[in-house]
């Protein structure tokens, strides 16, 4: 593993931890939107490994 595989899972990371810490405060995660919200997540991750490659 290469470090900079390394930083950017860990700045990946860190950005679904946000996403989910703001999704909390704003109540949007108890509505039932968790399936749009992880195909959001899946379409983020795909385009971040795309930038970062």
């Amino acid at each position: 593993m290469s470090t900079s595989y390394f930083i950017s899972s860990t700045v990946f990371i860190g950005l679904i931890g946000i996403i989910f810490t703001i999704l909390e405060k704003t109540k949007v995660n108890e509505k039932k939107v968790h399936f749009m919200i992880g195909v959001g997540i899946i379409l983020i991750g795909i385009m971040f490994d795309y930038l970062m490659a």
